[in-house]
């Protein structure tokens, strides 16, 4: 995916940190065009999912957990089957670092 993932990190109503990540998507072979004709659409839902993990404190703490990153990249891929259909087959997390205030 081209462009990083920026996430507020919230603990309670305040905002404690950013998130940046970096996501990849495997895909199947020729379907390059077809994610990029819907890159807002998928965005758009990425980061939907990640902002709400971070409502729920899921970057907080021990955010680097392995449960806590395989839910992430559960929804995240369930969420690019939803918009690109069959074409998905995982998004990787390619790049995360968190900076706290």
């Amino acid at each position: 995916m081209e462009g990083q993932f920026v996430v507020p990190i919230l603990e309670g109503q305040e905002v404690t940190g950013m998130l940046v990540m970096s996501l990849s998507l495997e895909i199947e072979l020729g379907s390059r065009e077809t994610v990029l004709s819907k890159g807002p659409k998928l965005r758009d839902e990425f980061l939907r999912i990640l902002f709400g993990y971070s409502s729920f404190g899921g970057f907080s703490g021990n955010y680097l957990d392995a449960e806590n990153l395989q839910l992430i990249r559960r929804d995240l891929t369930e969420a690019a089957k939803a918009v690109l259909g069959p074409i998905v087959n995982a998004v990787l997390i390619v790049d995360m670092i968190r900076q706290d205030n």
